[in-house]
């Protein structure tokens, strides 16, 4: 599960994979979904010509493969595009959440601040979502990951008090109150497809051996708040979360037919810097319901 990433990509391993699907039989053993944003397919195109040369553009002609990236409209996109415009119910909680009396102390507090970035900006930013700030924060980000300079108002103060109020509107999407049925409407949906990938693979012995979504950073806040991982933090540019999917022999009367299954959780936040090993804590409001053989 990927975020847009720069065009250093195709030199990166998302994560420590033990072994690739060989290259003959991937169409049954890759399958790739990207959101429908030419970011998003290019950033899907990028990875694969990492990890599997021969779909590289620069291969030769004899021994190039193509890697088919699936994708539907952005209108009927229900396992990526987050938050959920479209379901009266989330809106009801993210109302709820947005009028709390905590949020609306926050958000007057930054009043003066924001009519300043509107002047700045030439946006409409005081009275309208907090969304529009934090996309003013993630354009300022895109700007500086491909070394272009920021604008001379874009000051480590302002980029903090950014990142404060991108902080704040995203707990309001994810986090309390009802943080589990918030989790139900957005990343447990795609949770719920992780998973099933894995149980589908364990149950009817699919070729699988990858799946990979490429997505936005809206779409990975939601997955951690379905794991209860977020932790106020904005995934950066190119971050990756990873499951790995592993099933060791062992007793099948005590481990059943498919013997020992375990599933590592992986996230890369730096593309210098190897993945981090992560744990699902236990208050995870998703994955009981969704899958008993997790292990972490």
């Amino acid at each position: 599960m990927t975020s847009n990433l720069p065009h250093t990509a195709p030199h990166l391993k998302p994560l420590p994979y033990r072994s690739r699907p060989p290259v003959p039989a991937l169409p049954a053993q890759v399958y790739i979904r990207s959101t429908d944003f030419d970011r998003t397919l290019e950033s899907a195109q990028a990875i694969l010509a990492g990890l599997f040369p021969e779909a590289s553009p620069r291969s030769s002609e004899a021994d190039w493969r193509p890697i088919p990236v699936h994708t539907v409209p952005v209108a009927e996109d229900k396992l990526l595009r987050f938050p959920m415009r479209s379901c009266p119910r989330y809106q009801e909680l993210l109302r709820e959440s947005t009028e709390a009396a905590e949020y609306q102390e926050a958000l007057e507090g930054w009043t003066d601040f924001l009519s300043r970035l509107s002047n700045f900006t030439g946006l409409t930013l005081v009275g309208e979502p907090l969304r529009k700030a934090w996309k003013v924060l993630d354009t300022l980000i895109c700007q500086r990951a491909h070394g272009l300079a920021l604008p001379p108002w874009a000051s480590p103060d302002v980029l903090r008090t950014l990142g404060q109020i991108s902080a704040l509107d995203i707990r309001a999407h994810v986090g309390p109150p009802r943080a589990a049925e918030k989790a139900q409407l957005t990343g447990g949906i795609l949770l719920d497809a992780i998973l099933a990938n894995f149980s589908r693979v364990q149950s009817l012995g699919l070729p699988l051996k990858m799946v990979m979504y490429s997505a936005h950073d809206s779409t990975l806040l939601a997955l951690y708040g379905a794991l209860g991982l977020y932790d106020g933090h904005t995934p950066p540019y190119a971050a990756c979360l990873g499951f790995e999917f592993r099933s060791c022999a062992g007793d099948p009367e005590e481990d059943g037919a498919g013997g020992n299954i375990t599933v590592s959780l992986f996230y890369r936040n730096d593309t210098n810097r190897p993945p981090l090993s992560l744990s699902v804590p236990g208050q995870c409001p998703c994955w009981p319901e969704l899958w008993p053989c997790w292990r972490c």
